[in-house]
Formats: structure tokens, C-alpha cells, sequence
């Protein structure tokens, strides 16, 4: 616990110093994962903030289902209902996304390295976006597709249940009408704490960059985030 509380104490101190107040965030997760065979099924909750913990910039529930088909290849797919705040009209609105992906994996030595690639997407509510002369104001790209690939290197310590990881994440659009590009790029130190084999945590410090100008939500530059997991196992049966 002495090494899990210097670990957010950490975490918290670079965040203050690496963030102004206008662009610093919080992320705070909450899910359950149970594995059966080679299929692993997950709920998590997520909410997010701005402005440290002043405003609520989007709140999600996401379910889930990933399989197995050897060791090192996975594949999923996956459901997420979100309420974004909308940048322009400050306001919140109902969204859908949808997923599938593919992930990779390859060990070396007590390095674990992981490679993703995500498509997805996600529908907006526009009836709330309404002009002074009474038209809706539609986004620039509904529905919106995008590719997401993420690079993830994460090292396991010798006789620790604390494994820190690094990893790269770059979001490019898929169907924009005035040509695709790359929407934002971001970056995650972090560790998960394997409390025991039901619970475990993951602390991280996320940066973002935003490349497209055509954002409708509103993200912070930085954000610290902390999720919790609870993996549902079978007890062993007694005769």
C-alpha cells in the first residue's frame, strides 16, 4: 500500500506541474471483466472532466468482447453509449459508437510489447443544435469513422505487483468530405497495481494533441486518470 500511495502521489505532483489550469483534466474508470475459455467479457464506466474537476466534459458506459485465437492475436469488438459536451453550444448530447479491433502481442525478456489497431464508429445527436434562424446546425462529419492505432510497451518488475507502461496512440479520419486526416495524437505514462487476481488498478498521466480543427468536444491537453477493475472468477469447486 506504502508503494501504491507513493505511486499516486507521484502521478498527481506531475500533473500540476505539467498542465495550466485551462488545460488540465481528470479521467475516472470503473469496470468488470470475466474471462471464459478463450473469450473475455467487460463493462466499464468512465467520466471525464475538465478544468481540473470543474466541468463534467463526457460521461460513458462501454461493453465488450474480445477473443482469443492464439497467444499472441486477439480480436474484439465492442458498444459504447456516451453524453459528450458539446464544444460549441455547451450543452450535452447522446452519442453511439460501435468498434472492432485487432491486437497483437510479443514478449521479450519481462518487456511486453503490444500493437492495436481499432476501427470505429460513433453517430451524434444534432437535434439540439439549433441556429438563431431556427436550422439545425449539423456537424461536420455524422456519422464519424476512424482509425486508431496504438503502440503500447509495458515492463514487468521481478517479484512486483506494480507493472508501468508507455504508450502511443494516433487517430486518423476515415470518411471527412474535405479530405481525411489525422485527428489527434496522445501519449500515456502509466502503471497498473495488480492488488490481487480480482482486483487490480491503473494510474496514468495522458497527454493529447489535437491536429483537426473541426473537434466538437472539448478535451484537455492533459489528464490524470485512475481506473478500477474487478474480474469476476469461479472458486474453486469442493466435492
Amino acid at each position: 500500500m506504502k508503494k501504491l500511495l507513493l505511486f499516486c502521489i507521484l502521478f498527481s505532483v506531475c500533473g500540476y506541474l505539467s498542465a495550466q489550469q485551462e488545460n488540465y483534466g481528470t479521467r475516472l474508470g470503473m469496470g468488470v471483466e470475466k474471462k471464459l475459455n478463450n473469450w473475455t467479457f467487460a463493462a466499464e464506466g468512465e467520466l471525464r472532466t475538465i478544468y481540473y474537476v470543474r466541468l463534467i466534459s463526457r460521461g460513458s458506459l462501454q461493453l465488450s468482447a474480445d477473443y482469443k485465437i492464439a497467444k499472441p492475436l486477439t480480436v474484439g469488438a465492442g458498444y459504447e453509449f456516451m453524453n459528450y459536451l458539446d464544444v460549441k453550444y455547451k450543452d450535452y448530447q447522446l452519442r453511439h459508437r460501435a468498434y472492432a479491433q485487432v491486437t497483437g502481442k510479443a514478449e521479450w525478456k519481462r518487456f511486453t510489447f503490444s500493437l492495436r489497431e481499432k476501427i470505429q464508429l460513433t453517430t451524434k445527436d444534432e437535434t439540439d443544435r439549433i441556429k438563431p434562424n431556427g436550422k439545425i446546425d449539423t456537424y461536420a462529419i455524422n456519422p464519424a469513422w476512424l482509425s486508431r492505432t496504438r503502440v503500447k510497451i509495458s515492463y514487468n518488475i521481478n517479484k512486483s505487483q506494480i507493472a508501468p507502461y508507455l504508450s502511443f496512440e494516433a487517430n486518423y479520419q476515415l470518411n471527412n468530405p474535405d479530405g481525411n486526416m489525422m485527428d489527434n495524437y496522445k501519449l500515456t505514462l502509466g502503471a497498473t497495481y495488480k492488488l490481487n487476481k480480482k482486483h487490480s488498478f491503473d494510474f496514468y498521466l495522458l497527454g493529447n494533441k489535437d491536429i483537426s480543427l473541426i473537434a466538437d468536444e472539448e478535451q484537455s491537453k492533459f489528464a490524470l486518470g485512475i481506473s478500477y477493475t474487478f474480474k469476476l472468477i469461479e472458486k474453486n469447486k469442493t466435492k
